[in-house]
């Protein structure tokens, strides 16, 4: 039997860059790695459109991962399960907490299948330049209101500042992710940058406008509320253009502060809601403990 690795790519843009920024690292020492696609959610399948980075796709793999994933006890999943397992298959979920496992980057004698987010720089920051030219966003599809924008953030001592609720205020969202972003964590966070950098612009980027303004007494603010669906990407690019950040514990913004080479990051202590969860965000970005209210 060929051994294989093969990372699994779903869910919205900044899980699909990191998931595909774990396997060009997995390729690198391992050239039998493989990606698929394994669904569109959010605005479908952003690499290709973006990057230009193939879709891939296998009928026969994608039953296989979903299969070896599922959670269900049924009794026939358990027995085809073990058969797979007996002819040299397997599927390696992520840690929920993100936590960096070195031994996911070493080769194994199976056909393993990567089902997880892979956050985690240290996954990855071996190959930070290769990231760089390959997450090079198309500027010149940007439409007039972001090109606008991009000129403004670029004349001024701009901090970008992403507020995300919505979805993380519900069900299991909210447990995984609520409450971390606070209203203390933004607060804080803005008067340190506040004393760092000489008459900051604060750009900012959230899908809740409205409650922004409401609960945060922020100056000369920017509020960037006019890409939505398939122009979302140019939020990110615009995060990744200003020179300061403070961002959310969302893959979207910490794509953002990644490809930035902004003068200050800062972001939260962790990034779900667990205590190693931080483990995420590099050394050299400036955490911001506070978690004693809640974003409602």
């Amino acid at each position: 039997m060929k051994k294989s690795n093969i990372v699994l790519i779903f869910n919205g843009l900044g899980n699909q860059m990191s998931q595909y920024a774990f396997y060009l690292a997995m390729h690198d020492r391992m050239p039998n790695t493989k990606y698929i696609c394994w669904d569109n959610d959010h605005n479908g399948y952003e690499l290709e459109r973006l990057f230009g980075i193939r879709k891939h796709t296998s009928p026969i793999n994608l039953l296989l991962s979903r299969t070896l994933i599922c959670q269900r006890d049924y009794w026939w999943i358990k027995i085809i399960k073990k058969f797979l397992a007996t002819i040299g298959y397997e599927a390696i979920n992520e840690n929920l907490n993100y936590c960096y496992t070195a031994t996911h980057l070493l080769s194994s004698n199976r056909i393993t299948f990567w089902y997880g987010g892979w956050h985690n720089y240290r996954y990855f920051n071996s190959i930070d330049s290769k990231l760089r030219d390959v997450f090079r966003f198309p500027e010149q599809k940007l439409n007039v209101y972001s090109s606008e924008l991009l000129s403004l953030i670029e004349k001024t001592h701009s901090v970008g500042i992403h507020i995300r609720r919505g979805d993380y205020l519900q069900g299991e969202n909210r447990k995984l992710y609520g409450d971390i972003c606070t209203i203390s964590y933004y607060k804080q966070s803005i008067e340190y940058i506040k004393q760092l950098v000489s008459k900051p612009r604060f750009f900012i980027f959230s899908n809740d406008a409205e409650w922004v303004q409401n609960n945060l007494d922020i100056s000369s603010a920017v509020y960037v509320n006019d890409n939505t669906g398939s122009d979302s990407w140019m939020d990110m690019f615009l995060m990744s253009k200003c020179k300061n950040l403070i961002i959310a514990n969302s893959t979207f913004s910490w794509w953002g502060a990644y490809l930035s080479n902004a003068d200050y990051i800062l972001c939260p202590t962790k990034f779900i809601n667990d205590k190693n969860s931080g483990d995420i965000y590099p050394d050299t970005w400036i955490r911001i403990d506070s978690t004693t209210d809640s974003l409602i």
